[in-house]
């Protein structure tokens, strides 16, 4: 089971909405299998997109944290009206998914979503840490620990690790 990261930035998001405007000028129904948040579906958090920054990476207006699962956040790009036309959706849900379960509380087994989210533990501090990804600050990607590990060329690394 290939898992998603709950946050606007993680372009499958993106990718959802983008087939499911397909659908509708296909006249194809969109299938979602909806799948767990690894890092829970109930918690909301951080800012909102502001749509003059919208792009592949950020596409909706949600908040970083938007807390829902892949198949309510499908239903929720239609509720609020961010495609026109509207597909015939069917959504599979999940039996028995806790919104307030951490993966590793399920019986499920870890599959990464991204090479750079190898584990739990990196999926709960990406959507934090992926905000850095816009400055010259390097997070990690290529390393042993991705989001975990951050690094700056120059004078301000050592400035920066003294807070």
């Amino acid at each position: 089971m290939t898992s998603r990261i709950l946050a606007p930035f993680y372009t499958y998001i993106t990718t959802l909405g983008l087939v499911m405007e397909a659908g509708a000028e296909l006249n194809i129904p969109v299938l979602v299998l909806d799948r767990p948040n690894p890092i829970r579906s109930d918690i909301v958090e951080g800012p909102i997109l502001d749509l003059k920054y919208r792009s592949f990476v950020g596409h909706y207006p949600i908040p970083t944290r938007y807390g829902s699962t892949i198949g309510e956040l499908a239903e929720s790009i239609i509720e609020h009206g961010w495609i026109d036309p509207v597909p015939k959706l069917e959504i599979i849900r999940m039996e028995g998914w806790q919104p307030d379960a951490w993966f590793d509380q399920t019986d499920l087994i870890w599959t990464p979503p991204s090479p750079n989210i190898p584990d739990l533990e990196t999926a709960i501090i990406y959507p934090g840490m992926c905000i850095i990804e816009g400055t010259n600050i390097s997070e990690g990607r290529g390393t042993p620990k991705p989001f975990k590990w951050m690094a700056h060329h120059g004078s301000m690394a050592k400035n920066f690790l003294r807070h």
